[in-house]
């Protein structure tokens, strides 16, 4: 591969999806958004799809802590914890919030969002929800409230429903049943998974495993450009592996931004033949080139007709051959072979 071809960007991998929880709050993902100059905390459960936003007076561990405290002493405590790479997340302070409460902490792969596109797709509908709420100046409480109250299809019921597993009262008018479908949910939950799989796959393709001490080439996000780089080992996390720079830097990526730097080692020239086998290689291409002009000079008989000698006991070989014209010309006027006449249009006709 040119160096030029190597500066481009992999093919996109098959999807990789979450195993879905069995119940609320098994697994929650978290993450740090900004909108109209203020920063927001948003917890997501990756069952219900229920979302918990908090306002942040600064981004410090502590706060982030705090809140994660207060939901988790009302719902429960997670098994699971995912996030990005955010320093509130990866601080030695978050790390003993995690030891002390007993869940665990998965970080997505830096410079991928992708790896925790739920929270990320959240994000976006929590901010189209804010957005709505300040341009018509309605209370942004409400229209969380409206987003949690509203079912998720024609078969989920509402994050709020599959939360508590009851209805909750909004504005909305509704009847309020208690809901017995928590055996379907789960199956439901895994068919849309599925789904989306099935689109996101047909245009992807899964890249083959790196091996420790392989020589790659990591891209830096930023830049698009790929420089050298060690495997050192993969981890736990699926298609994450540490590298080595060659300055001596440890960085965690994702397979997506790894190329194994052989794919852009320039191919062997091939090997030089001995003076036998190149002067019959060349004898041999002489031969094909007389047989190849030989051919070229044979007319093709569709295109051509032959004038013979068609008077009774003539043995004249045919005569020369003669292009027979597409068109001919009677009375001034163009004439296809068929007879039919040729009318050119007015504009390239003489006045």
């Amino acid at each position: 591969m040119c160096e030029k071809c190597n500066k481009k960007s992999q093919q996109k991998q098959p999807l990789k999806q979450h195993e879905v929880p069995s119940g609320p709050f098994e697994k929650v993902a978290a993450d740090i958004f900004f909108l109209d100059g203020q920063n927001f905390l948003l917890l997501a459960d990756n069952y219900s799809k229920m979302p918990f936003v908090k306002s942040l007076k600064t981004l410090t561990s502590k706060e982030t802590i705090d809140y994660l405290e207060s939901v988790f002493t009302i719902h429960r405590i997670p098994k699971v914890l995912i996030s990005d790479n955010a320093r509130q997340f990866t601080s030695f302070e978050f790390e003993f919030f995690r030891k002390q409460w007993e869940f665990k902490h998965v970080t997505s792969s830096p410079h991928y969002p992708q790896s925790n596109g739920f929270i990320e797709r959240t994000v976006q509908t929590v901010k189209t929800c804010l957005k709505k709420a300040k341009a018509q100046k309605d209370n942004p409480q409400l229209a969380l409230l409206s987003f949690r109250t509203t079912p998720i299809d024609n078969v989920l019921p509402s994050p709020a429903e599959l939360l508590f597993n009851r209805k909750v009262q909004s504005q909305v008018p509704h009847i309020l049943r208690h809901s017995n479908r928590s055996e379907d949910i789960r199956q439901h939950l895994q068919q849309k998974q599925s789904v989306q799989k099935a689109y996101f796959d047909r245009q992807a393709r899964e890249l083959p495993p790196l091996l420790e001490h392989q020589q790659v080439s990591v891209q830096d996000t930023n830049t698009g450009l790929w420089s050298p780089a060690t495997i050192v080992k993969e981890t736990e996390e699926p298609r994450r592996y540490l590298i080595e720079t060659p300055d001596g830097t440890t960085l965690r990526r994702n397979r997506l931004h790894l190329k194994d730097s052989a794919r852009t080692r320039p191919a062997k020239p091939p090997p030089q033949a001995d003076d036998d086998e190149a002067g019959d290689s060349a004898a041999s291409a002489t031969e094909e080139e007389s047989v190849r002009r030989s051919s070229d000079s044979i007319p093709d008989p569709q295109a051509t007709e032959y004038i013979t000698d068609l008077r009774p006991g003539s043995s004249n070989p045919p005569g020369p051959m003669i292009e027979k014209p597409s068109t001919t010309v009677r009375n001034n006027r163009l004439h296809t072979r068929s007879g039919r006449t040729i009318k050119p249009p007015k504009r390239y006709v003489d006045e």
